[in-house]
């Protein structure tokens, strides 16, 4: 390979579409009904081998599909390498292959998978037949041999005298022998013995403890020169160290990607505590077995890679019956093994076992555990029939258990820990794939550490009903070897597919270890019989803790926290006091007697100072009582832990000797999402917005001017009044006073029957604080303890046992945002939980600030939250296509059958001969005996996706037991007026029952009785149901004897991810410049945007910041094939964008940002009309962030220069041109993003570029400030580029808050532009340029001219009059300065124009010229600006013409 300048250069993966790709054969095919389709046929010589100076061997084994051998088309590429490389290929042969003639086929699985210098890495790692010379000591001591080995062996080598935990046995390794992102497996022999020779048993893997553990590490130098280390833990835990024997030492690492620059590299044993002896032989390092090592690099003919070999590729021993015999098979609870003369194709018997006498009986063979490998797959392949008593074949069509016609399970029976443990493995084959035959089944199973450890295992096939027989052979357990894709991976953005996905190791107590916990200070860590499911799985506590500040803890990887990022942390948590009694903690004070534990990550910055950052319990005190309880929190990181060099997760805060529990822990990426919705047709499916009554609005008197104080009340403490001052167009505003405590607030009761669980609802209003002698005041955190908390939404209600709960809505408003003087905005939305939805009683309440302070409010809203609306897009949506679209069999009635409906529970499913409008017929379920009781189908759980949302749809009426239509009124289970809900229930792949219950997204009070209504609701598989053995939904809820009717169920994916652009997409003549103008640019500076085009089929350079997804979407702007789309943007702060290489940019130098986009919310496009960050309709921000040479952080941002005449279905243009300021060209990080659109709103983007901006003088000329001026100097002229004919916004400034742009609706004088100030948060607001005090001497004359305009805040142009923050004022010059003491004073500038009689005009710029003095001390200032001010906020301003100057300036 070369790249366009022919340069030789090494391809280093072979993930598709990036700047690395080796070469990959393929043969594209059209298969005989028309549909094209691809065979990858990957190199068996991976990218470690590649030299880039060599022509390099490609060779691989493949076997024809049966759609090619039909197939009357097919094409040979080689394809893969990113554009503009060169290939360069020959000695081309493609050709039948055939077996190796010194090599039989049968003897296949004995060839060696690899026969070079890098299948074994280690030399002298026998004792036996090794020499002590091989090795060498790493740090201190001596390495000797030892006259005792492991079994079987006389010798060993052993290292004594060491000197730290560091020091161990090492060896030089080849780091040519490791390939990037291939996993490598460390054995060895291990035992330990004190410095005077005693045997001594390791305990633990906790790093630098007297018990530790060794553990493997290889030590090497990547090409940048910095020494990094890649360690493994031993698999076999401490639990089964024996001191007096050797041990088992076996670690399973991953290549990072810079080891492929790696200059040297040797592999260690350290670990141990200083002085101990280690004592190690038979020692390797090898390509782990089950992914194949590469081949060597050799001149083959044929190559066949064997996958396994040995007795471990096949764990099943007795696999047929056909030597008659039944070898190992043996049954389990009761029953015969037999062989009979019936067996499959291809086989002449097989086994049966009959009278079995439970459903758990079934046929057992023992396993070899020795042959597993923890975290490893296994793929179960065998054949089955089912028969009954008499020897008649049936065909099993459940999945219920112990049903007679139960299709079998393959289940793996293990002993650990002193208990008997199942992993149950379902058919891949679906029921109605089934027959009264032969069948096939197929399952993969991981086969965990503690299985792998386990010292007995065996198979088993069960689950039929008694007395069911089961014929079976063909039986086979191997090592899981996935499949290549036949296509290239498709262009997505995977949520998280990393080793930053979960930063917690080990979190959940049923691993049976605590490895990865360790006792900050003091204590140990141990495990306890009780999880918080009741069960036996078990779950951690800390014991003998010596403070509050100690607790357990785990070390965190520093690299995975991204400062400004939000985390998910998740746990159960109970507390024992000193005393050992359960305690309910009270208080979140630091080491009281009740203290509630937090969360602390304790690290040390970059600089060697240690802080915590503490993370509270978001779910609130807990009255809990001592059982476990939920520990919830989402938090950012701060900037500095990101730079931290050890970062430890820790729970503290109870007092001394109290006992920590705690399990099933977590912390994630807050990043997950659900995909993008598919549709069937260009018009987008409607979820009807359902609001009736007072259901729409939850909150009554939301504002002063017209509400009743009598609909709100004080909770705990103080009074509602009005007050008469309100935001902007209300007179009046509510305000609580006399706050007695922090949880004091002003409330108002709620309807909960207005309330449907798992339904989202949105919390608006506008809130203000002031401390209680009146003065105002900004709030500054979320922390509920601080002193400057902001106000917190709650929702206060009762749950069913009686007990008092929070639900808290944060605002999603940064406090960062507040200012004191202003109603600020606050916004929340949240889901009802069940128990909320099932309240008698439930209140709002506004709380959190200090006990005295006031709060004032007004325009609080609480709402469901529905946000999709229909619309036709101008792009077509992608049709579902495969057999998962729809779930749901014979949901229409009309079909005449009651086929696959199911009385669940008992009753009759049958057909009704009324329907809905418009259908003749529905489903009727009858003689329901209870509440359970429904209709329902079997979930094809082989269909359900982790973390997707499905829908379900119908509708549905009730009848009581005489027929009579039935209004039911709550989503109360087990009520007399409970209304019908989805059941989800399912069986765990352990056996165990669970169910969970959807509400219709339609709550009770819309329900009539007498019609068909509609049932909607949504769920998110989860892990646990999507890898059920058995699952159902059924239609539930009503009394016992009352009927239900229901038609057009309907149940489906709600989301789907767009179709990736062609693999076999055209990228010729796919150039375009940006530059404009004839630009003569040459180079790679020239255009920094990559892949700007979504046509060049790459989102190669993009990243969503701050979360969210780039997809690619068909019809992009102007007839382009493609647009990008980033979806799912969870902060305002998140959208699309690229690193900047601030190599190429010049201080000072010009350049231009374009780019075509829309914008959506959920399935509408809408069109923004603001620049004001947070608003709800704000148009895109484009911004750059980059890092001061200081280390410090910083923003340039540059509203669109082009007006807000914004399209809702068309490609807008987005253009923008800026200077580059020193910091930013001396930056070492730089990178610019695209963000301000509300967090729940989307944007598609198209031709994006940065380049430079040069001058066309056809357009622009370079202006001279000083042409007809008299004095000479800087201080001539203080305003810089303020003629906005030149599009240069150098200078300009909004003080202190909104935007600056250019507007092209024509400028003073004559011209065609003028500059617009817009987003105006007030009426001291406005345009304007920071000044040089300097300039400006004692008593001297000044004056200041521009021409300007006035729009309201519906950009209505309108002839102001003089006044100030009047609805018709004009804008008042004003010069802002800071004294030396730090107060500050204003210089206002009559406008010399201001004696019009009738104002001044709405169609024309009006001139504004004002001469004034200046002051001794603005001379002096600290600090000074001019700015344009005195209109009400959101008012425009538009100017243009502007200059500020001594009065010689002018001839005066």
């Amino acid at each position: 390979l070369t790249n366009e300048y022919n340069i030789p250069y090494a391809c280093t993966t072979t993930k598709w579409r990036t700047a690395g790709t080796c070469p990959l054969a393929t043969i594209r095919y059209r298969t005989a009904d028309g549909k094209e389709n691809f065979l990858n046929i990957n190199n068996s010589f991976g990218p470690g081998y590649w030299d880039k100076d060599l022509f390099n061997t490609y060779e691989a084994v493949f076997t024809v599909p049966e759609d090619m051998h039909q197939s009357e088309e097919a094409t040979f590429v080689l394809r893969g390498p990113p554009k503009e490389t060169i290939i360069m290929f020959d000695d081309f042969s493609l050709a039948p292959w055939h077996h190796s003639p010194e090599v039989a086929p049968e003897d296949l699985e004995t060839v060696t998978p690899c026969e070079n210098e890098c299948c074994q890495m280690i030399q002298s790692g026998d004792a036996e037949v090794g020499d002590v010379k091989d090795w060498y000591v790493a740090g201190g001591g001596d390495i000797r041999e030892h006259s005792y080995g492991p079994e079987g062996s006389t010798k060993s080598f052993k290292h004594v005298g060491r000197l730290g935990i560091n020091d161990g046995p090492a060896q030089v390794v080849n780091p040519g022998c490791f390939v990037p992102g291939k996993r490598y497996i460390f054995h060895a022999e291990l035992k330990m013995a004190t410095p005077d020779g005693r045997p001594f048993r390791c305990t633990t893997q906790q790093w630098n403890q007297d018990g530790t553990c060794p553990i493997f590490s290889m030590r090497y130098t990547n090409g940048e020169g910095k020494e990094k280390y890649i360690n493994s833990d031993n698999a076999n835990l401490p639990m089964a160290w024996n001191k007096d024997y050797f041990n088992p030492f076996r670690g399973i690492f991953t290549v990072p990607e810079d080891f492929l620059t790696a200059t040297q590299a040797y592999i260690v044993i350290r670990g141990a505590s200083a002085g101990k002896i280690i004592m190690f032989d038979d020692v390797k390092l090898q390509p782990y077995l089950h992914v194949p090592p590469e081949p060597p690099h050799t001149e083959l003919q044929h190559y066949s890679a064997p996958v396994c070999q040995g007795e471990c590729c096949d764990l099943i021993i007795d696999r047929t019956a056909d030597e008659g015999s039944t070898g190992a098979w043996q049954p389990k609870f009761g029953g015969e093994i037999s062989v009979v003369s019936d067996g499959p194709a291809g086989h002449t018997s097989s086994f049966k076992h009959n009278d079995r006498f439970t459903p758990h009986s079934g046929p057992i063979q023992q396993l070899n555990t020795d042959c597993l490998v923890g975290d490893e797959m296994y793929k179960i392949d065998l054949k089955f029939k089912m028969e009954n008593r008499y020897g008649k074949g049936f065909q099993c069509d459940t999945v219920t258990w112990g049903e007679w016609g139960k299709c079998p399970m393959s289940t793996i029976y293990y002993f650990s820990a002193g208990k008997w443990n199942t992993i149950d493995v379902t058919n891949r084959f679906q029921i109605s794939e089934m027959t009264d035959g032969w069948n096939n089944f197929e399952g993969v199973f991981t086969a965990s550490r503690v299985l792998a450890n386990s010292p007995l295992a065996y198979f088993m096939l069960r689950g039929p009903g008694s007395k069911a027989v089961i014929k079976f052979t063909d039986v086979h357990i191997k090592p899981f070897l996935f499949t290549p894709q036949v296509n290239p991976p498709p262009l997505e953005i995977p949520a998280c597919e990393n080793e930053c996905c979960e930063l917690i190791e080990n979190g959940d107590a049923i691993s049976g270890t605590t490895d990865g916990w360790f006792a900050e200070s003091s204590g140990d860590i141990v495990r306890h019989k009780w999880d918080p499911d009741n069960k036996e799985n078990g779950s951690f506590y800390h014991v003998r803790r010596g403070g509050a500040s100690e607790g357990p803890a785990q070390i965190l990887n520093p690299g995975c926290l991204v400062p400004g990022k939000a985390y998910a942390l998740n746990m159960f948590i109970r507390t024992r006091d000193a005393n050992n009694a359960w305690y309910t903690c009270e208080t979140q004070e630091w080491n009281q007697v009740k203290t509630c534990p937090i969360v602390s990550l304790k690290y040390r910055t970059a600089d060697g100072v240690q802080k915590y950052y503490n993370i509270q319990n978001q779910e609130g005190i807990k009255d809990y009582n001592g059982n476990w309880y939920g520990f919830t929190a989402m938090f950012e990181v701060p900037l500095d832990v990101n730079l931290a060099y050890e970062v430890d997760f820790l729970i503290r805060g109870p007092p001394k000797n109290y006992y920590i529990y705690w399990d099933d822990v977590s912390i994630k990426p807050f990043l997950h999402v659900p995909e993008e919705p598919q549709h069937d047709s260009e018009t987008l499916e409607t979820k009807e917005t359902i609001c009736t009554g007072d259901c729409c609005e939850l909150i009554k008197s939301n504002e002063a001017d017209t509400g009743e104080k009598s609909d709100w009340f004080d909770s705990m403490g103080g009074a509602v009044i009005k007050h008469p001052h309100g935001p902007p167009g209300r007179s009046m505003s509510w305000k609580h006073i006399g706050r007695a405590i922090k949880n004091s607030g002003p409330a108002q009761q709620i309807d909960t029957r207005c309330l449907v669980a798992g339904t989202k609802y949105k919390f608006t209003g506008l809130f203000k604080l002031a401390h209680n002698n009146g003065l105002t005041y900004a709030c500054d955190t979320f922390d509920y303890v601080s002193d400057t908390v902001c106000p917190l939404f709650s929702i206060n209600y009762r749950n069913a046992q009686g007990k008092w709960r929070f639900l808290n809505a944060e605002n999603e408003f940064h406090p960062s945002v507040w200012q004191k003087n202003y109603f600020n905005k606050y916004e929340a939305v949240f889901e009802v939980p069940q128990a909320l939805a099932e309240s008698d009683r439930a209140f709002i309440v506004f709380r959190g600030p200090p006990s005295g302070d006031h709060i004032f409010f007004s325009d609080v809203h609480l709402n469901p939250y529905f946000t999709d609306t229909a619309i036709t897009l101008d792009e077509p949506m992608p049709v579902c296509d495969n057999g998962c679209c729809e779930l749901t069999k014979n949901g229409d009635a009309e079909s005449g059958t009651n086929a696959d409906w199911i009385p669940i529970g008992g009753g009759s499913v049958m057909v009704h001969p009324h329907g809905p409008p418009g259908e003749t017929k529905s489903f009727r379920h009858i003689s329901r005996t209870g509440p359970n009781m429904g209709p329902g189908q079997v979930l094809n759980t082989t269909c359900l996706v982790v973390g997707e949302e499905y829908e379900i749809k119908g509708l549905i009426k009730v009848q009581d037991s005489a027929g009579k239509n039935f209004q039911c009124e709550t989503t109360t289970w087990n009520q007399p007026t409970t209304c019908p809900m989805v059941r989800i229930r399912y069986f765990t792949k352990n056996g165990k029952e669970k169910y969970f219950d959807i509400n219709n997204r339609i709550p009770p009070v819309a329900w009539k009785k007498d019609e068909y209504n509609d049932f909607t609701a949504f769920f998110t598989v989860t892990q646990a149901l999507a890898e059920a053995t058995d699952a159902y939904y059924i239609f539930s809820g009503p009394p016992a004897g009352h009927i239900i009717l229901f038609d057009n169920v309907s149940l489906k994916p709600w989301l789907h991810v767009p179709p990736p652009p062609s693999p076999s997409l055209s990228l010729d003549g796919l150039r375009y410049s940006t530059l404009g103008w004839g630009s003569t640019c040459e180079g790679a500076c020239c255009e920094l945007v990559q892949n700007g085009s979504a046509d060049t089929g790459s989102s190669e350079g993009w990243m969503a910041y701050g979360g969210g997804k780039i997809r690619f979407t068909p019809n992009g702007h102007g007839g382009t094939s493609h647009a990008y789309r980033h979806m799912y943007r969870p902060y305002v702060q998140s959208g699309p964008g690229q690193r900047l290489n601030t190599a190429c940019l010049i201080a000072g130098q010009r350049y231009r940002f374009t780019m075509m986009y829309k914008l959506n919310s959920g399935t509408t496009f809408y069109k923004c009309n603001s620049w004001t960050f947070h608003d709800p309709l704000a148009c895109p921000l484009f911004s750059i962030r980059f890092k001061k040479p200081s280390g410090e952080w910083a923003y340039i941002n540059e509203v669109n220069d082009l007006p807000l005449s914004v399209q809702k279905k068309n490609y807008n243009v987005y253009e923008a041109i800026f200077t580059v300021p020193p910091a930013l060209a001396d930056s070492d990080f730089a990178y610019w993003v695209i963000r301000g659109l509300p967090k729940d709103k989307g944007i598609f983007f198209d031709t994006v570029s940065i380049a430079p901006h040069l001058f066309d003088p056809a357009i622009e000329s370079v202006p001279d400030m000083n042409a007809d001026q008299a004095c000479d100097g800087a201080c001539c002229e203080m305003v810089l580029n303020g003629d906005a004919e030149n599009r240069i916004k150098s200078g300009w400034q909004t003080f202190p808050a909104g935007t600056i742009g250019f507007d092209f609706n024509g400028g003073a004088n004559g011209g065609t532009k003028s500059f617009i100030s817009d987003g105006r948060a007030a009426r001291d607001d406005g345009p304007g340029q920071l000044l040089t005090p300097a300039c400006f001497s004692e008593g001297g004359s000044y004056m200041f001219k521009a021409m300007f305009k006035t729009a309201d805040a519906s950009g209505a142009i309108y002839p102001c009059k003089p006044g100030f923050d009047t609805v018709d004022a004009c804008p008042v010059f004003s010069i802002k300065y800071t004294r030396a003491d730090g107060s500050f004073k204003w210089i206002n500038g009559r406008n010399a124009h201001s004696d019009s009689v009738n104002g001044f005009s709405a169609a024309n710029f009006s001139p504004y010229e004002s001469l004034f003095e200046v002051p001794a001390e603005l001379g002096q200032a600290t600090e000074a600006y001019w700015v344009m001010r005195g209109l009400p906020a959101g008012y425009k301003i538009y100017i243009d013409k502007v200059s500020l100057g001594p009065v010689e300036n002018w001839g005066f």
